[in-house]
């Protein structure tokens, strides 16, 4: 599934888990962002978490605190 990352270097490469995840400041090893999604499927949207440890895509989890944009 295709997500949209909003932090990092926004360079329009595709990550896998376990990539290394290029970061605006290279002193920041491990950290949290946000991202954004559609299924394939259903096309239902939703928003995401994506955790850095260690510079890598480690975990990416669905934010159940926000709603996505369709309805």
């Amino acid at each position: 599934m295709d997500i949209d990352l909003y932090f990092g270097l926004r360079d329009f490469t595709d990550y896998r888990l376990g990539d290394l995840y290029p970061l605006k400041d290279e002193n920041i090893v491990t950290c949290g962002g946000e991202g954004y999604a559609e299924c394939p499927e259903c096309h239902k949207d939703f928003f995401v978490v994506c955790h850095v440890t260690q510079g890598r895509i480690e975990q990416v989890e669905v934010d159940l605190s926000k709603n996505g944009y369709i309805p």
